[in-house]
């Protein structure tokens, strides 16, 4: 493999903010040094790509270094909202994530009739307009995803009545 010179790169570019390579180039067989900083945060991955000059021939190393598991749950991901009137959800969450990184996604048409998601002492918090003639729930998805590539995440239901404060008929 090695008969030829080569090129060492991270793939991901923010690994080099934490992993040193000990050369970038190579001819022949050799021992590669990578240095890792300490991690006091969540686990995290760098990738080395090996590549010939001629590019004929490219190889990859992954290295994963060990840090805080992040977590992210909820124990009742379920609430329903009065229709008649503007208001405010909230679901207890625990997590060790700060909220900053956490992406939020919606159901279809969820983000037309729920806003201004908060994480305040413990919960997250939403507000959630008034409704119409007809009860609608839409799910809000928060999720993590570290540098091992690994999501982390929690789905929840806002069930919200119609105006006149009733979810239908038997």
């Amino acid at each position: 493999y090695a008969n030829e010179p080569y090129s060492i790169s991270f793939i991901n570019k923010e690994a080099g903010a934490w992993a040193t390579l000990g050369q970038t180039r190579g001819d022949g067989d050799m021992i590669l040094k990578i240095s890792l900083r300490e991690n006091g945060d969540f686990r995290r991955m760098a990738k080395v790509l090996l590549q010939l000059d001629s590019q004929n021939r490219t190889d990859t190393l992954t290295i994963k270094q060990k840090g805080i598991e992040p977590s992210l749950t909820c124990a009742s991901p379920f609430v329903t909202a009065k229709g008649s009137e503007a208001g405010t959800v909230s679901f207890d969450i625990d997590t060790n994530i700060p909220f900053e990184q956490i992406a939020i996604s919606y159901s279809e048409g969820a983000d037309k009739w729920i806003h201004n998601i908060d994480y305040v002492e413990g919960k997250v918090v939403m507000d959630v307009d008034q409704n119409g003639a007809t009860p609608r729930n839409s799910t809000v998805k928060l999720a993590f995803t570290e540098l091992w590539d690994t999501p982390t995440e929690v789905t929840l239901l806002v069930k919200q009545s119609d105006s006149s404060d009733n979810f239908g008929t038997e």
